[in-house]
């Protein structure tokens, strides 16, 4: 299983819109507790299977999971953050 790791990068706050869209080379991705907000279309149409979502993530925006047609587990501490419309659609 291919994996992202950016938990060595503790000085990430923020994944810019579309960093990771159409990357199709990793199936899960591990962040960095240091994160705080996702952007919008961050890991839409990527080959995402799974992913852990920090704590400190108090905002995640549109279309953030859109297309991740394999996307089954999503971890973390759902429900600290606010989750803007259409967010896996």
């Amino acid at each position: 299983r291919r994996r992202l790791n950016l938990l060595r990068v503790s000085y990430i706050t923020s994944i810019a819109s579309y960093a990771f869209s159409k990357c199709t080379n990793f199936q899960s991705i591990e962040l960095p507790e240091s994160l705080s907000s996702i952007g919008i279309y961050a890991y839409s149409e990527s080959g995402l299977i799974s992913v852990s979502i920090p704590a400190n993530v108090k905002a995640i925006s549109n279309y953030l999971f859109y297309s991740c047609k394999k996307l089954n587990d999503i971890k973390g501490a759902v429900y600290h953050f606010y989750a803007h419309f259409n967010v896996f659609f």
